[in-house]
């Protein structure tokens, strides 16, 4: 039906009076405002079913986008892993009678413990290829282990420990032969003493530290981590050692260093 215009000034064609009017109007709006209100609950909840009834949508990475990597992830330069200089990785010549595993000798280092030098070639393992550590570790071997790989191993044993895992073939092959004998550990450990006089020569508590609890664990006295750490706690001097928290089951060698070490700081 099509709408009735009035002119201006003509009679109202529905009788109504301009008060009644407007209230008309009034009522007309609520309705569709109580109607909207209504509604949209229903028309939200088609459309949330509409959406989960769609598949997931999967975006596909393109064969020439480079590929993504965790966070924790190592990224390797490729030329480095597989480089090799002797001289920066450093020297193993054993000695057992040094208190001090690792020096620096003209800019190289020189480990003199088998544990001090394994524990080095393991870190190394995270950013050079392994092969590339096998292929070449024996130009690292000085003095007493020079002589071990070339007048004790075969030439079947030499070529074991290039096919071996670095872990099996010559970590495990360099630890056996080397290893300071039980014995001859404990009675280092026990003879060695930190003091005062260390502190005030500058020798390093950590590094000393380091050094006999590599000891501790040659002993094969004390099975525990823990247990290694204590012994060495043992040999710092009472007056140094009162300053130490004495070491627990609770106790990590991380946690036993950083202290060592914020005390050294601290006196020196």
């Amino acid at each position: 039906m099509p709408a009735v215009l009035s002119k201006p000034g003509s009679p109202n064609p529905l009788g109504l009076s301009p008060v009644q009017k407007a209230e008309m109007m009034t009522c007309i709006h609520t309705a569709i405002e109580d109607l909207r209100t209504e509604m949209m609950p229903k028309v939200n909840q088609k459309k949330f079913q509409s959406q989960r009834s769609q598949p997931p949508q999967i975006n596909i990475i393109p064969p020439s986008a480079p590929p993504s990597f965790a966070p924790t992830s190592p990224i390797l330069d490729a030329d480095k892993a597989n480089d090799w200089l002797t001289s920066e990785v450093g020297y193993f010549l054993p000695d057992s009678t040094r208190d001090e595993h690792v020096r620096m000798v003209n800019d190289a280092l020189y480990f003199s413990n088998v544990l001090a030098f394994v524990s080095h070639i393991r870190a190394l393992a995270a950013f050079k290829n392994e092969n590339t550590i096998r292929l070449n570790i024996y130009s690292c071997l000085r003095g007493e282990a020079l002589e071990w790989f070339i007048s004790e191993l075969s030439l079947s044993e030499k070529e074991k420990l290039r096919r071996s895992s670095l872990e099996e073939g010559w970590i495990e092959n360099l630890t056996k032969r080397f290893k300071t004998p039980p014995s001859h550990a404990l009675r280092t450990l026990k003879k060695s003493k930190y003091n005062w006089g260390d502190v005030r020569c500058q020798r390093s508590l950590v590094m000393w530290a380091h050094n006999m609890l590599r000891r501790a664990q040659e002993s094969m006295e004390y099975p525990l981590v823990w247990q290694q750490v204590h012994a060495v706690w043992d040999q710092i001097e009472i007056p140094i050692r009162g300053n130490v928290n004495e070491p627990s089951s609770e106790t990590t060698v991380a946690s036993f260093m950083e202290e060592l070490d914020a005390w050294y700081n601290l006196w020196r």
